[in-house]
């Protein structure tokens, strides 16, 4: 039975039998029965780090740090950074939001003080336009880390920088520790954000509304970006095909997907850890779908944890109001408006070659698959919350539209 298997090892035994089942997992029905959450998640987190180090050592990196006071610097763009098509270092230390950390040497890596936590979180849903949100929250004078520090922190860590997500790796259990949040508040240093209030942008984060709640003040305020789930699947695969091609991801793997998740009582993590090669390929598609599916139940928990604090926002309402966002994170976090509310152009890949755009005979066999699923859990939030969400069912019209008016 794999948790009393993997429970009934040393630290050390139990690493080594995770990694094993990586290479050769027992059945998944065996899995979902005798694992239990928690033993996934750590089985997940010592199965992400292991591959973050063969990636690391196979292309001749630094050495992967035990702690963020011992991350060394890398000599050349760390794994995974091509797969989620993520910009070079030399662009982030030219972006705007990078600080650079006065009298900051590499080594020893003595930071002005032991950081603070963010005032604001964006938390998800992604590929819902985090990124423009952070952009209107900058305009309101909040900035995310990106400091000579937290770029080497959050690269060892994850692989890239600029977005922390600091559950993605220990799950929402790295909330709960105090080593662990110490090393968090040391990625938003120093303290005072250069005139800056310190934002945390995370689309990991999503799913641990009731750990985040109890580890950040209470004055910390909360964001959430959402839009249609069955776009925001499309927009994952177009952002795959931006990085890695059309054989990286395309409709007949989307709909690969798609069979397996929604005809499987079992979550992605334990299909992946099954040994499905091909839908380890599609990976970021199905947690996107993973986390469409949960939607409902995520709301329900932030309400719950955080209440008025968490401000749920529309992705397609910033596309149709320019200063939507602004206008709306303002008076959430009582703070006077700028001069100029309007957000400017929002990134988008739908210039690139390899872009599909949602329309045709193949996005038309993708809306009709995911209807079944997805138009009764729209209507579930829209007459659940519909405070938070009065337009919803006219947003995410793609599954909500009935077959006599809609596609």
């Amino acid at each position: 039975m794999l948790a009393a298997v993997v429970t009934a090892l040393s630290a050390p035994g139990q690493r080594a039998a995770a990694t094993a089942l990586a290479v050769e997992p027992p059945a998944a029905a065996s899995l979902g029965q005798t694992a239990t959450p928690e033993t996934r998640k750590q089985i997940a987190r010592w199965i992400y780090e292991d591959k973050i180090e063969q990636q690391q050592s196979g292309s001749k990196l630094a050495s992967r740090a035990s702690s963020s006071a011992d991350i060394l610097v890398k000599e050349q763009d760390p794994p995974y950074r091509g797969r989620l098509n993520q910009p070079p270092r030399a662009e982030l230390e030219n972006d705007p939001h990078y600080r650079h950390i006065p009298n900051w040497a590499v080594s020893g890596h003595k930071m002005p003080d032991n950081g603070t936590y963010p005032a604001v979180m964006i938390a998800g849903q992604g590929k819902c336009g985090t990124n423009v949100l952070a952009e209107a929250l900058y305009r309101l004078n909040f900035n995310y880390p990106l400091t000579d520090y937290s770029i080497d922190a959050e690269e060892a860590r994850q692989g890239w920088a600029g977005e922390v997500n600091w559950a993605a790796v220990g799950g929402c259990a790295a909330y709960e520790s105090e080593a662990s949040l110490a090393e968090y508040r040391q990625i938003f240093s120093p303290a005072d954000g250069f005139g800056y209030q310190w934002l945390d942008k995370s689309t990991s984060n999503l799913p641990c509304a009731k750990e985040i709640a109890k580890a950040l003040p209470q004055e910390t305020k909360f964001f959430s970006m959402m839009c249609d789930p069955v776009m925001a699947m499309w927009s994952r695969m177009n952002q795959i095909r931006q990085a890695l091609g059309e054989k990286g991801s395309n409709p007949q793997e989307l709909d690969y997907v798609l069979q397996k998740r929604l005809h499987s009582a079992f979550d992605c993590y334990t299909l992946i850890s099954g040994g499905d090669k091909r839908l380890e390929q599609q990976q970021e598609l199905c947690y996107q779908l993973e986390g469409g599916l949960q939607l409902f139940d995520i709301i329900g928990q932030w309400k719950e944890n955080v209440g008025g604090r968490m401000q749920f926002l529309l992705a397609e309402e910033s596309k149709q109001n320019a200063s939507y966002l602004v206008v709306e994170a303002a008076r959430h976090l009582g703070v006077p408006l700028p001069d100029n509310p309007n957000i400017g152009d929002v990134h988008s890949n739908t210039a690139e070659e390899t872009y599909l755009e949602p329309e045709g005979p193949l996005w038309d066999y993708f809306v009709n698959r995911m209807r079944p699923t997805f138009r009764p859990l729209i209507k579930q939030i829209a007459e659940t919350y519909s405070a938070e969400f009065p337009n919803i069912m006219a947003h995410w019209s793609a599954v909500t539209a009935w077959e006599s008016g809609g596609r």
